[in-house]
């Protein structure tokens, strides 16, 4: 298996299974490809090819950092990276599993199973002393878990601003009083009317029906009518 080789150079050289380690390591697996020809079957060989091509990928980007890697390249490595990971973690629980089935330290859900056709430990066997009211005491508790993953959902209203509606809504006050202050326009507790009036002023603006002045940045800005 290729990644039980590349796990035994890594824990060889006590490196990480992290890209910058994998580099390290690749010099070392490509040599050991080279020597497997004729010894092992060519689809077993192709899987080290593969494997092989991967590393030198590594490699070259360790040696070459403004190497630029395609998305599909990008998540050749990371997938490298992950099985290496997952077979190190099975790794151990195969010997500890290995271990067990030698001492015959076997375990079944049910003894009496073991005696039934395969057909029948498909089947599901509810214990002895099985209730229907353990039954639903157990599906209540359960929905109050799935329950907490969808919190409830306030209902949130949204008030519509009209930018044409805002800005007939200046023009007015405007024709009431030449002058006012932009916070004397909008109701500062509605984030969408102080946005929707700010942008009508500016529209204004443009077609040069108000003028504004503001002294300084972040001073309040005075709107008035040309």
């Amino acid at each position: 298996m290729p990644y039980q080789k590349i796990l035994e150079l890594v824990e060889a050289k006590e490196l990480d299974i992290a890209t910058v380690d994998l580099a390290k390591i690749t010099t070392d697996f490509i040599n050991y490809v080279q020597n497997l020809e004729n010894k092992v079957e060519p689809h077993v060989l192709a899987d080290f090819i593969s494997i092989a091509a991967k590393l030198m990928l590594i490699k070259s980007k360790s040696l070459l950092p403004s190497l630029t890697l395609t998305e599909d390249e990008e998540e050749d490595i990371k997938e490298l990276e992950t099985r290496l990971q997952l077979y190190q973690q099975y790794r151990g629980a195969d010997k500890y599993i290995s271990q067990l089935w030698q001492n015959n330290n076997i375990s079944a859900s049910r003894s009496y199973l073991l005696a039934c056709p395969l057909e029948q430990r498909q089947v599901f066997h509810t214990p002895d002393k099985l209730t229907s009211n353990h039954l639903l005491i157990t599906i209540k508790s359960l929905a109050l878990e799935v329950q907490k993953l969808f919190p409830d959902k306030e209902k949130i209203k949204i008030k519509v601003v009209s930018l044409k509606d805002k800005i007939g809504e200046v023009v007015n006050r405007l024709q009431k009083a030449n002058q006012h202050k932009f916070s004397q326009l909008v109701d500062q507790s509605q984030k969408g009317d102080v946005v929707a009036t700010f942008l009508a002023i500016l529209h204004l603006l443009k077609d040069q029906v108000v003028d504004i002045d503001q002294p300084k940045p972040f001073e309040e800005i005075t709107i008035n009518k040309i």
